[in-house]
């Protein structure tokens, strides 16, 4: 059995996982708080930055809003390709169980059997391990494991059987690999903090500036910075399609349920001989 190193990722400092309404609450507290605070520094003179500035952080805007949404185009490439591999992963653990199947009828029961305890310890592992904890060893060394029993049945099967759940277990592998290449590589990550250093000058400049008429002043700033924020939050949040806390989805994660579900059928099967 092959040995792999266990790979960990630490947490984002900069933002939790939060779910639809929590995102949502997020980006509106942000905005009625510097709304609040507009008013406030309004209301004490605390205004030094005279109107002309206006233009400026207009063109600002517009680049910012440019820089958004050239980041989120690349984050939903990722992501939508994301979209396929629990579809993918299932397709191959079922072929994997169903050649087993075949072998546990025609030829040797016992290794057989042995084979689809692995494929269901798999799929738990996927979850609890690859998934939440973020570690890969353990789950790429189990999956390796199936080659002792490929190795055994190939003496008593057919060499297309063996070839097809080779294959599979091929696939497989570059399926794990791949979403841990997505979560352990961000897109674009200094522009980023570029379009985050950004906003946060724009909106200190809006603050600071003499707006008239007021009213109408504020309330254009809660509508630019609820629109940034949030588009902002959704950008990191699809960086990381896999990244997933104590088995829960959050806003925008890939859904592995029909995997799960289908290891749960597979473990309450009754026992054949």
């Amino acid at each position: 059995m092959k040995s792999h190193k266990s790979l960990r990722r630490r947490p984002h400092l900069f933002l939790v996982k939060l779910g639809h309404s929590q995102l949502l609450i997020l980006a509106f507290a942000v905005t009625v708080v510097l709304g609040l605070l507009k008013i406030l520094m309004h209301s004490y003179g605390w205004e030094p930055l005279a109107q002309s500035f206006s233009p400026f952080f207009s063109s600002v805007v517009t680049g910012i809003v440019f820089l958004l949404g050239f980041l989120l185009a690349g984050v939903l490439t990722d992501y939508k390709e994301s979209e396929k591999l629990p579809g993918e992963i299932l397709s191959s653990i079922h072929t994997i169980w169903e050649e087993a199947t075949i072998w546990r009828k025609d030829k040797d029961s016992r290794n057989s059997r042995a084979l689809q305890r692995k494929v269901i310890q798999f799929i738990q592992s996927l979850e609890s391990e690859f998934l939440i904890k973020r570690e890969v060893g353990g789950v790429l060394a189990l999956l390796d494991s199936f080659s002792d029993n490929f190795m055994t049945m190939s003496k008593h099967v057919r060499p297309d059987s063996i070839t097809r759940v080779k294959t599979e277990q091929k696939n497989l592998r570059k399926i794990l690999i791949r979403i841990e290449t997505i979560r352990g590589s961000s897109f674009s990550h200094s522009v980023y903090k570029a379009v985050l250093v950004a906003i946060i000058i724009v909106v200190a400049g809006v603050l600071l500036m003499r707006l008239d008429p007021f009213v109408e002043s504020v309330f254009f700033l809660c509508l630019y910075v609820f629109f940034l924020v949030s588009t902002l939050i959704i950008v990191k949040d699809l960086d990381d399609p896999f990244e997933y806390q104590e088995g829960k989805m959050k806003v925008e994660e890939i859904d592995f349920s029909m995997v799960y579900d289908y290891g749960k059928t597979l473990s309450a099967e009754p026992k054949r001989p």
